[in-house]
């Protein structure tokens, strides 16, 4: 959220070539200027975005991303830090070493799990292989005949959506 609460000073038209955020180590033209707070909906836009793209896996990664040396206030995203450190804080040295290993052993979990879905072959898609059995008429127990066309079906699907064919099924078994 840093570059929306730096940046949402108006900028100067510069024909459409430039970016609409300043880059790394860039300074925005409305530094000196008060700004005013970001709306909720700009706050949602950007969480959404953040969430979208998140490919930070660690905590430390993720404060060292929020604690920039650019950035004016440093303790700025350390209130996840400071609420652990408050409720650590009471606890015996053991039981933060055993927090400690529980949070390297779900890391270590979450590793093999990545590795687990990396090394198994992925799998087709649903609707691909929904389309291939009904094109194929895979496991169809009854067909529906028009005036020149046929859609096969299944029964229980048949009996459950209409009550039309439910009553006409229940007269002809199977």
């Amino acid at each position: 959220m840093s570059r929306l609460l730096c940046c949402l000073c108006a900028r100067p038209a510069d024909m459409g070539a430039a970016l609409s955020h300043p880059q790394e180590g860039e300074a925005c033209e409305g530094a000196g200027v008060a700004v005013a707070p970001p709306t909720m909906a700009d706050v949602i836009r950007e969480r959404k975005k953040k969430a979208a793209g998140s490919g930070l896996g660690t905590l430390r990664r993720r404060i060292a991303l929020v604690r920039r040396p650019r950035d004016n206030r440093p303790d700025r995203g350390c209130e996840h830090a400071r609420f652990i450190r408050s409720v650590v804080s009471s606890w015996r040295l053991a039981e933060v070493f055993l927090l400690c290993e529980e949070l390297e052993a779900g890391a270590a979990l979450r590793d093999l799990v990545t590795q687990a879905e990396l090394a198994r072959e992925p799998a087709g898609a649903l609707h691909a292989d929904l389309a291939h059995a009904l094109q194929d008429r895979w496991w169809c127990d009854v067909e529906l005949v028009g005036a020149g066309w046929s859609i096969p079906a299944h029964r229980a699907i048949l009996s459950a959506r209409c009550t039309y064919f439910r009553d006409l099924l229940q007269r002809y078994p199977p």
